[in-house]
């Protein structure tokens, strides 16, 4: 399902909630071969997010992965999903903590010499991004 505005995106915007193809939902532009969505900011955890950082490098974001970081994102860590992801706690919080910036970012989205506009918290690595992007899985800003 198309998200909703004032809701987290993870930044696979490749699969959907219910792990379908979501390239047909989302409509992308390219930047220099990204694809990107000005309909959302997304979510992003990086490395340093997860309990062991080099295993998440190494590995592959699964359809599941992203069904487990949606259900995450919206509705907290009730049923264990943050360690079973391995992640650290607290970065569903600040995704949430973030997700206001995405109303001011759209109302500025139209100065013509900021293509990307994004935040990077230090202390567990989450960083959102507008333009909503897919993100290389190593980055750690």
């Amino acid at each position: 399902a198309t998200p909703r505005n004032g809701e987290n995106v993870f930044h696979r915007l490749d699969v959907d909630a219910q792990g379908t193809n979501a390239t047909r939902e989302v409509r992308s532009d390219f930047y220099h071969d990204v694809a990107f969505t000005r309909q959302h900011s997304v979510v992003k955890f990086a490395p340093r997010a997860y309990v062991d950082p080099f295993a998440y490098v190494n590995s592959n974001e699964t359809v599941a992965d992203v069904q487990k970081i949606k259900q995450l994102l919206d509705k907290g860590d009730a049923d264990g999903l943050r360690e079973s992801l391995g992640l650290v706690p607290g970065v569903e919080n600040e995704a949430r903590l973030t997700l206001p910036l995405e109303a001011c970012w759209k109302r500025a989205a139209a100065l013509p010499s900021v293509v990307f506009r994004y935040i990077g918290l230090r202390e567990r690595g989450t960083y959102r991004i507008y333009p909503g992007a897919v993100q290389v899985q190593q980055y750690d800003p």
